[in-house]
């Protein structure tokens, strides 16, 4: 996939479809950073995982993602700071998934 000025904007890594897509992670990544590329598919044919080269693990997609949402996502940068300065307390994975889980019912049983 091409950017508006031509440059490589996502490469594709495919297996063949026996195989786990995520076996060609360091293959695609060597290729993409010789691209200059920070966006990665790795697919099989039936599995598709999306994989932000600055953002950690790729992660499973059902449809691939067009050129806008991919520029769109390009635009967000992390910030490590915030990694350093985010407390985790003893219900940090489920605020992570269910950040209002405190007040749902099924929590509020202590047993």
């Amino acid at each position: 996939m091409l950017d508006a000025k031509g440059f490589p904007l996502l490469v594709l890594e495919a297996k063949s479809e026996e195989k786990n897509p995520l076996v060609g992670k360091e293959q695609a990544r060597k290729y993409a950073r010789g691209k200059n590329c920070r966006f990665v598919i790795l697919s099989n044919g039936n599995l598709h995982y999306f994989w932000d080269l600055e953002r950690g693990n790729p992660y499973l997609i059902t449809s691939f993602p067009t050129p806008d949402s991919v520029t769109g996502y390009q635009r967000i940068q992390p910030n490590p700071q915030r990694l350093i300065d985010e407390l985790v307390g003893d219900d940090y994975i489920v605020l992570t998934q269910r950040p209002g889980y405190q007040t749902e019912a099924g929590w509020r049983n202590e047993t």
